[in-house]
């Protein structure tokens, strides 16, 4: 396959090239494994009603394949960090979610024991955070705060994963 590649940056053979379809898919593999490897890493923001990072940090990775965005974004709760009460997300993405569009994301809690907890998150149409809880009674969302799902220490992580459609 030729070097040549398309504005968004997939292989494509010549038009002088004869097509050979098992050698052109493997090569577009080959590129989107690739891409997928590294990533491209940003930094999230905490958010929310007294949320507040202190000394804890914050990590995002993200890949993008066309118009879907894939996104890991991991939360490390220091001494000094505040879980605040109502609205807690991870906000920052690289990309607004489409218009239209409200997309869940996988949440994992994990205690500074390693004892792991589930939880849910959601992206509004256009928008670019993750809202986060867990479930609480009857399946309804539960806010996060300082004692729930557990109570908080230097340590606990929130991963976050997130697959949604690009504005």
């Amino acid at each position: 396959m030729a070097t040549l590649t398309t504005a968004t940056g997939y292989p494509y053979p010549a038009t002088t090239e004869t097509p050979d379809v098992q050698r052109d898919l493997k090569a577009l593999v080959d590129y989107l494994e690739a891409q997928a490897g590294a990533g491209t890493s940003f930094t999230p923001m905490f958010t929310g009603t007294g949320a507040a990072i202190g000394n804890g940090t914050l990590t995002g990775k993200w890949w993008k394949t066309g118009k879907i965005v894939h996104a890991v974004m991991r939360m490390t709760v220091g001494s000094t960090t505040t879980m605040g009460t109502v609205s807690q997300q991870l906000a920052g993405l690289p990309f607004a979610c489409a218009a239209g569009w409200k997309v869940g994301a996988q949440v994992r809690y994990t205690t500074a024991a390693s004892v792991d907890w589930m939880g849910q998150g959601l992206i509004f149409p256009s928008g670019a955070s993750v809202f986060f809880a867990v479930i609480g009674t009857n399946g309804a969302w539960t806010q996060v705060t300082s004692a729930v799902p557990f109570t908080w220490a230097a340590g606990a992580t929130v991963d976050i994963y997130v697959a949604y459609p690009a504005a």
